[in-house]
């Protein structure tokens, strides 16, 4: 009888080991820190969504959700080591507009399918993109802009990258409006925003969850939100269209991992982050920051990415941009 019992106790040992090493972690999920890559420097939007969004998660499933920013190659850097880590759950993305919809198609070094190579859990939010002007310019309109431009060959725009939302979004601006845009890219929103509360630089495209609070120390100024309509928390900005300028376009964040990411994870994942957005204290700090919290499938938000993708792979194109 004992024997039989060791022999039954081992070939159950043995049968665990067998089982794939993706079966055996989510049994455990998480059991150890899992890391957000942040594709861009501290301090901007992506830092803020990523570090919220991870506090909660941390909260929520009793591990440290770790935020470890990684700039460089206009976003694509850290979307790679996402893209090359082990589909274990233990290595997410902040993803955005720029790693997973603009950056690819400009970035000539970017190796990855912004789409294919992921699995792209939730979109954890969205925001209107606004054009400011350091409150140390001369600039207080879209016509003082057009009007300096013409006068130096070029006003200086500060861009989180090259390649990324904010350089992408200016040219079709500069190019809508007819002026030129020297651009100064920094390594990510973050010291491009620095830049441009010192006057370093005069102007830069941002999302307005960034720019909000500058505005309302009055050290930047807005002059145009690129969107369809008129922003709630900037009510008295124009948009570009008001001023004669067809530009619609937002930035929007999400978390995603490594492809073949195990659906029981992505599960969760989608639960547990459709169910923070819903929480009062985040619902008021969304709020306050001019921000959206769209509930999404991991399906639905697939479908997103790859719809923008391929609109900014246009834009891309008949711009005729690329970024070594």
């Amino acid at each position: 009888m004992q024997f039989t019992t060791r022999r039954f106790l081992a070939a159950a040992a043995a049968s665990l080991l067998l089982l794939p090493p993706s079966l055996m972690a989510q049994e455990k999920w998480p059991s150890k820190p899992v890391r957000i890559l942040v594709p861009t420097a501290a301090g901007g939007s992506l830092d803020l969504f990523a570090r919220l969004m991870g506090q909660k998660l941390g909260e929520r499933l009793g591990q440290p959700f770790i935020v470890e920013n990684r700039p460089g190659g206009g976003t694509t850097v850290a979307a790679q080591a996402v893209v090359d880590a082990s589909a274990d759950g233990y290595t997410l993305l902040l993803s955005n507009i720029a790693s997973n919809g603009a950056a690819p198609a400009v970035v000539k070094s970017a190796r990855y399918d912004p789409v294919g190579d992921f699995t792209h859990v939730a979109l954890v939010g969205t925001s209107n993109l606004v054009l400011v002007a350091s409150a140390k310019s001369a600039v207080h309109t879209m016509a003082d802009i057009q009007r300096i431009a013409k006068e130096k060959n070029g006003i200086e725009i500060g861009i989180s990258a090259n390649g990324g939302t904010s350089h992408l979004a200016g040219l079709r601006l500069a190019s809508l409006g007819g002026f030129k845009l020297n651009n100064i890219p920094y390594r990510g929103s973050g010291p491009a925003q620095v830049a441009v509360l010192t006057g370093e630089v005069a102007l830069m495209v941002d999302a307005v969850v960034s720019q909000l609070p500058h505005v309302k120390s009055g050290a930047v100024r807005p002059i145009a939100v690129l969107s369809a309509k008129r922003d709630a928390s900037l009510p008295d900005t124009p948009t570009a269209a008001e001023l004669g300028l067809a530009l619609d376009s937002e930035v929007w964040y999400g978390i995603s991992g490594p492809k073949n990411l195990p659906a029981e994870i992505t599960a969760q994942l989608n639960r547990e982050i459709n169910a923070i957005l819903k929480l009062p204290d985040v619902r008021k700090r969304y709020a306050e920051l001019s921000a959206s919290a769209p509930e999404s499938t991991s399906v639905q938000f697939t479908a997103f990415v790859a719809k923008e993708v391929a609109a900014w792979r246009d834009i891309v194109k008949a711009n005729n941009l690329s970024v070594d």
